[in-house]
């Protein structure tokens, strides 16, 4: 599976899979989200989380 499958296999597709896309699962105006900035690729075990923001507070950042 590609990174891009890999993404969408643990937001978007389990969104519509629950009929909640419409709320969640991608980022687009509108939606509920929490965010994730990663030093790279999510997916990669080497890389490290920079900052999370949930419900618009910034909840961790790396100093």
């Amino acid at each position: 599976m590609d990174s891009y499958e890999a993404l969408k296999a643990i937001t978007i597709n389990p969104a519509e899979i629950m009929g909640i896309a419409n709320r969640v699962g991608s980022i687009e105006v509108d939606k509920d989200a929490d965010v994730v900035i990663w030093s790279g690729d999510a997916l990669n075990i080497q890389n490290f989380v920079y900052t999370t923001i949930v419900n618009g507070d910034i909840v961790y950042n790396k100093q």
